[in-house]
């Protein structure tokens, strides 16, 4: 199920979460340890909150906190029950 987390980063956002996954690299860390909400706002990505939610649940290093194969499935962003992304301002 880790696996998932970064593809599925790579494909919505077109570029990957990190170089290597190593402790040492902050980027990996960040995810890694619950603070992906944070880097998304920091790197300005225009991401849904069931996304990140679904993302860092792929994310946890920790495998008893990451997302099983069927919550991921069951998951709103999996079911296409999202809410709306906001309208960017010009």
């Amino acid at each position: 199920m880790w696996a998932i987390g970064p593809m599925l980063f790579l494909l919505v956002n077109g570029f990957p979460p990190w170089e290597v996954a190593r402790t040492n690299d902050d980027r990996y860390r960040a995810f890694s340890s619950g603070q992906l909400r944070a880097v998304v706002q920091h790197w300005g990505l225009n991401l849904s909150n069931d996304l990140v939610d679904l993302l860092q649940g792929l994310f946890w290093e920790d495998p008893l906190r990451r997302l099983t194969l069927e919550e991921f499935l069951s998951h709103p962003w999996m079911q296409g029950s999202v809410e709306a992304l906001p309208v960017p301002e010009n």
